[in-house]
C-alpha cells in the first residue's frame, strides 16, 4: 500500500482504523531507498539483482511462497515482494528484463503480464538498525491533496491516545525493551492523540456524524432510502416493485446465489406480475433505493426476512479445497501420508531431482503398494493434500476411483 501511494497511483482509497493510525510507518524517504524497480526492456544483471535482494535481507530458496524469499533457475528470478499480494517472475534475455509475470504460489501458473514492478523488502529489519528516525505518522506519509474521510474526529482522536497511553505502561515498556534487545523504542513507533490531530487538521475533511469539527465548506445530500420491510408478502412486494418501475426506476436484486433469483422470478411469473430487474449474484447487507439515480438495490434476504451473515471468506476457502503449498511441502519429512488425487493415499520419501530435457527438474516422490513410485511435479502441488497423519500406518485403498467419486 505505501508503495502504492509512494508512487502516486490516481483514485486510491485507504480504508483503516484507529489503532492502524497510532503506528508510525516508515517514510517516503527511507521506503525509496530500500526499493528495487525493474521495468521491461530495463538493461540490469541479474547477478546485480541477486546481490540487492540479498542486502535487503531477501531468503534464497528452491522456490518462494512468503514474502521475503527470491529464487533462481537459468535465466529467472522469482522474488516475492513484501508489498505485493503474488510473487513475481522475472525472466531476463542476457542482461535485459524481457519479461515480467505475477503467479500463484500453489501452481505455479502465471497471472498477469506487469511493465514495471517495485520489490520492498522487509523495511522493519532496517528500521531496527537505523532507529526511528526513518518513520513518520500514515498521515505524514500522504500527499498534501488527500481527503480524509471519518466519522467521528474526536473520538478517533481519544482512541489513537488511549492506544499510545495503554501502549506505554511501564509493563509493556518492560516486555518491549526485552523482546527488541535495543531496537526502535515503543515510544518511537507510536503516534498520540495530539500529533494526529496537528496532522489531520492540515487536509481537506469529510466528517461524517453530529459531531463535526469545524465548519462545513460544502455539505452533501444523499436522497436514499432503506430497503422496505416486506415479511415475505409478496403482494407488497410486487405492489412497491410496480410503484418503483411506474417512475422509471431500475430494480436490482443481490443475491449470492442466482438460483435464488431465478427463484424470484418464478414467483412473480406464477403470480402473473410482470416485474422485470436485474439479478446480481453478490449482495449486500441491506438494500436501498437511490431516488437520485433513481435505482434500487434490493436483497434477497430481505425480501425472505433472513438474517444476513457476513462472509470474509475467499471464494477458495469456501469450497473447502485445500492444495498443498510450497510452504507445507518445505515442512514435510519422510514417511508422512499424502493425498494424490489421482493415485489416493501415499508415503511422501523425500524431495528428487529427475531430468526433464537438458535440465533436472525437483519433484515430490510418493511410494504406494508394492513399492510403486509416483513423481509429482512442482507444477501439480493442487493435487495433493496433506493427510495430517505423521508415519502412522494407513491403508491404501484399491478401490480409490470410486470412493473418489463418492467425496
Amino acid at each position: 500500500m505505501l508503495s502504492r501511494l509512494q508512487k502516486g497511483e490516481e483514485g486510491l482509497c485507504v480504508v483503516t482504523y484507529p489503532d492502524a493510525l497510532a503506528e508510525k510507518v516508515v517514510s517516503r524517504k527511507e521506503l525509496g531507498d530500500k526499493t528495487l524497480k525493474l521495468h521491461v526492456g530495463e538493461k540490469v544483471d541479474m547477478d546485480f539483482v541477486t546481490e540487492v535482494l540479498r542486502s535487503y535481507g531477501f531468503e534464497y530458496v528452491d522456490y518462494v511462497y512468503e514474502p521475503g524469499q527470491y529464487a533462481v533457475r537459468g535465466s529467472i528470478i522469482d522474488v516475492f515482494s513484501f508489498a505485493s499480494e503474488y510473487p513475481f517472475r522475472i525472466d531476463f534475455f542476457g542482461d535485459e528484463v524481457d519479461s515480467i509475470r505475477t503467479f500463484e504460489v500453489e501452481n505455479q501458473l502465471s497471472r498477469e503480464k506487469k511493465e514495471e514492478i517495485v520489490i520492498v523488502p522487509d523495511l522493519s529489519r532496517s528500521l531496527e538498525q537505523g532507529g526511528d528516525g526513518g518513520m513518520v505518522s500514515f498521515l505524514g506519509f500522504l500527499r498534501p491533496d488527500t481527503l480524509l474521510a471519518m466519522r467521528d474526529f474526536l473520538w478517533l482522536r481519544e482512541r489513537i491516545q488511549a492506544v499510545h497511553d495503554e501502549s506505554l505502561t511501564a509493563q509493556a515498556i518492560a516486555a518491549c525493551e526485552a523482546e527488541e534487545n535495543g531496537a526502535i523504542s515503543l515510544e518511537g513507533k507510536l503516534i498520540d492523540g495530539g500529533e494526529f490531530t496537528l496532522r489531520a487538521l492540515d487536509f481537506r475533511r469529510m466528517e461524517f456524524g453530529t459531531k463535526p469539527t469545524g465548519t462545513p465548506d460544502a455539505t452533501v445530500a444523499f436522497s436514499t432510502v432503506a430497503q422496505p420491510i416486506f415479511h415475505k408478502n409478496f403482494d407488497l412486494v410486487a405492489e412497491s416493485f410496480r410503484d418503483y418501475l411506474s417512475r422509471n426506476y431500475t430494480l436490482y436484486i443481490c443475491s449470492d446465489s442466482l438460483k435464488q433469483t431465478d427463484r424470484i422470478r418464478a414467483i412473480f411469473e406464477d403470480r402473473g406480475d410482470n416485474i422485470s430487474f436485474t439479478p446480481v449474484e453478490r449482495t449486500l447487507h441491506e438494500g436501498f433505493a437511490d431516488d437520485t439515480l433513481r435505482l434500487c438495490i434490493f436483497t434477497d434476504h430481505q425480501l425472505f426476512d433472513r438474517f444476513h451473515k457476513y462472509n470474509l471468506k475467499s471464494d477458495k476457502a469456501r469450497s473447502g479445497k485445500v492444495a498443498l503449498s510450497l510452504k507445507e511441502l518445505n515442512q514435510f519429512t519422510p514417511g508422512d501420508y499424502v493425498v494424490h488425487t489421482d493415485h489416493g493415499v501415499g508415503r511422501f520419501t523425500g524431495l528428487v531431482r529427475i531430468p526433464n530435457g537438458d535440465t533436472t527438474q525437483e519433484v515430490m516422490r510418493l511410494v504406494y503398494q508394492n513399492d510403486d513410485v509416483v513423481f509429482v511435479s512442482i507444477h501439480s502441488l493442487h493435487k495433493v493434500s496433506n493427510t495430517k497423519a505423521k508415519k502412522a500406518k494407513l491403508p491404501v485403498s484399491t478401490s480409490w476411483e470410486p470412493a473418489r467419486g463418492r467425496n
